[in-house]
């Protein structure tokens, strides 16, 4: 028997947290012979412990999780030569189905801090998220970026821009657009990442990083709770360190860099 997992179309921290986890645990689960897995193109990394082959797919997908908005699934797979394998009998199809509770996934922690040379490292990670999609009110504002990294500096701190649509701004050495499994290790090897909620922070979690977040106290209901909730116990297998700031999406800067600074005190490795 076979496995074809996927596509996924969703939100990066929805794979993180509700699908690359649950693929992996059905694949421990079900002994198969072989298993494919179609996602975004440059995330083969989360998969390459258990997936045999991955297929790059670019589809579009409504806010959250894991809704296609323009081509049906039968499309999407006789596009890479893999109808043919279910209709044999012999393969078993795994869909994204919404949110996924971590006691039916099979987490791995991600990224390796030894392969990162030590002037390689960052004290601190930031990511700069754009305004995009129909969420331009949760980016933040490149000046406020600034104004935090500024103190950072001036206190002798190391501070790196990561994301792949993220700005780098002033007085943050440029590591954006790193292949996902440079970023996990550079991730690893950082004392702390800072930014406003996104799928690098989801991702952070994974790397077993303490992380400050900010984010708004609303209730959202295709996670069931809120973003504080979300980030202290629902998507944080390893109970990953973290200081959530439920200050909305502007907090004010100099908050921001004491709270880095607290971080960086209490769980710098």
């Amino acid at each position: 028997m076979d496995l074809i997992a996927g596509p996924w179309v969703g939100e990066f921290g929805w794979e993180l947290m509700s699908w690359q986890a649950h693929v992996r645990d059905k694949a421990r689960r079900g002994k198969y012979e072989h298993i494919t897995v179609l996602g975004p193109p440059g995330h083969a990394p989360l998969y390459s412990d258990f997936a045999d082959v991955y297929v790059p797919v670019t589809l579009n997908g409504t806010k959250d999780c894991w809704r296609t908005e323009d081509v049906n699934r039968r499309d999407r797979l006789q596009v890479n030569g893999l109808v043919d394998r279910l209709i044999n009998g012999n393969t078993h199809s795994l869909v994204p189905e919404g949110l996924v509770p971590i006691e039916a996934q099979y987490f791995l922690a991600f990224g390796d801090g030894r392969k990162v040379p030590p002037d390689k490292r960052f004290d601190v990670l930031v990511h700069v998220r754009q305004p995009i999609n129909k969420r331009k009110s949760h980016a933040w504002h490149p000046v406020h970026a600034e104004m935090v990294i500024e103190k950072l500096v001036e206190r002798g701190l190391t501070v790196a821009a990561i994301g792949t649509q993220a700005e780098c701004p002033m007085g943050a050495i440029d590591r954006r657009n790193l292949p996902l499994d440079k970023l996990v290790d550079l991730m690893a090897a950082t004392g702390v990442v800072i930014g406003p909620s996104s799928g690098p922070m989801h991702l952070a979690s994974l790397c077993c990083t303490p992380h400050v977040v900010w984010t708004d106290k609303q209730w959202y209901s295709a996670i069931r709770g809120t973003n504080k909730k979300r980030y202290e116990s629902f998507w944080n297998p390893f109970r990953t360190p973290c200081i959530v700031l439920e200050e909305g999406w502007q907090p004010n800067p100099d908050l921001i860099a004491l709270k880095t600074e607290e971080a960086l005190r209490r769980w710098r490795p």
